[in-house]
């Protein structure tokens, strides 16, 4: 691990998993990853006493390399310094900041200088200078740069797996600026597929089945998926999208792939609470139980909608009272709703009744006697 922490910011950072696992960080482990990224003592005091109320909420981002550093990332990104306290609102910023990295990008891309003619090997990194092109230079600036150097041009083709023609023009018509909104709708496909469709953590972009579901759901006109997809797997290192195998990759975390799924079912269904619960079930499952939460407590899901969504969920509980304790836990993230409330309050009168709680505590059997006096406390 130490190895990761010394070079995570540098051209010979692991880019794919090993057949290796990898520990959740202890506290000191923590401390000494947030001291090497926040090597001032004060910005590293005041991370950690954010990070700490963050916790509360989020405990794996103290435990997590990755998560953690993505936080750590967002924190010096934010012009006030300071993380969210929102679950949801910390992985979307988590998200943004990973897929601009402007710090990252330049760390890891050095232009060629025209006027010098350096030579290829004064890139730091292909796959930086890759980046650099995808996400700011629009008018192939970058390419027309590097045209000048053969070796250059060459590296520069082969890492967008561009056309191996010779003319520049061939190049150049291989190449789509990539729109970030684009992009993040592009994960958000990705990751629902994964987790609601085919409930798969691992996944091979060319898989037949990975294709047909990306072509239904993908509704872009303006890019292709095919080459989206192409761009964003030849640049797994942006910390998204790991490889873990020949042709295969997965999300570098599984709640980053969790609330990109989130974040599409909202894009999809956000005004219309009944498909958006129907592509959630079952709701107990472990694949959708935390994309069903997030979506829950989406910013993006407006009060009547979130209202009307919470009814829905309450009104297909069996009896047993679990709904009831699935919108408790959205409310307890969400935040209060008086509407909410009185609907959840309501819908236990139902279940739990004066009548029910007689029948319990008259019921031969001790322990259903105790567990209705518990239910009573």
């Amino acid at each position: 691990r130490d190895y990761v922490f010394e070079t995570s910011r540098m051209e010979h950072r692991l880019r794919q998993f090993e057949p290796l696992r990898i520990l959740l960080l202890d506290e000191q482990q923590r401390n000494l990853l947030i001291r090497r990224r926040l090597p001032d003592s004060e910005e590293a005091l005041h991370f950690g006493a954010q990070l700490q109320a963050v916790s509360q909420q989020t405990p794996e981002m103290v435990t997590s390399p990755f998560l953690l550093a993505l936080t750590i990332e967002v924190l010096k990104n934010d012009s006030n310094h300071k993380i969210p306290t929102n679950r949801c609102d910390l992985y979307e910023k988590q998200v943004e900041v990973t897929l601009v990295r402007h710090k990252c990008f330049r760390q890891l891309t050095v232009l060629l200088d025209a006027s010098t003619h350096r030579a290829a090997g004064s890139f730091k990194s292909l796959r930086g200078i890759a980046a650099h092109m995808i996400f700011h230079d629009k008018t192939y600036d970058l390419f027309r740069q590097a045209n000048l150097n053969s070796e250059c041009l060459a590296a520069l083709k082969s890492s967008l797996r561009a056309d191996t023609g010779g003319e520049r023009g061939n190049v150049a018509k291989s190449v789509e600026s990539l729109h970030l909104k684009a992009l993040r709708e592009f994960l958000e496909v990705l990751a629902f597929v994964c987790q609601i469709k085919l409930k798969r953590r691992d996944f091979r972009w060319d898989s037949e089945d990975v294709q047909k579901h990306m072509q239904n759901m993908w509704r872009r006109r303006d890019f292709s998926f095919t080459v989206m997809g192409r761009f964003l797997l030849d640049l797994y290192p942006v910390g998204i999208v790991s490889k873990v195998g020949d042709g295969q990759f997965r999300f570098s975390h599984l709640t980053l792939q969790e609330y990109l799924a989130a974040s599409y079912a909202v894009r999809l269904f956000g005004n219309d609470p009944q498909n958006l619960l129907n592509e959630l079930r079952p709701l107990h499952s472990r694949w959708n139980r935390e994309v069903l939460q997030f979506t829950a407590c989406m910013p993006q899901l407006n009060d009547k909608t979130f209202e009307d969504f919470c009814l829905l969920v309450l009104k297909s509980d069996d009896g047993t009272g679990v709904h009831c304790e699935l919108v408790q836990d959205f409310l307890k993230e969400r935040g209060a709703s008086e509407k909410v409330k009185e609907m959840l309050r309501s819908r236990l009168k139902e279940i739990r009744g004066t009548d029910f709680m007689i029948t319990g505590l008259c019921h031969p059997s001790l322990e259903l006697r105790n567990g209705v006096l518990s239910e009573m406390k």
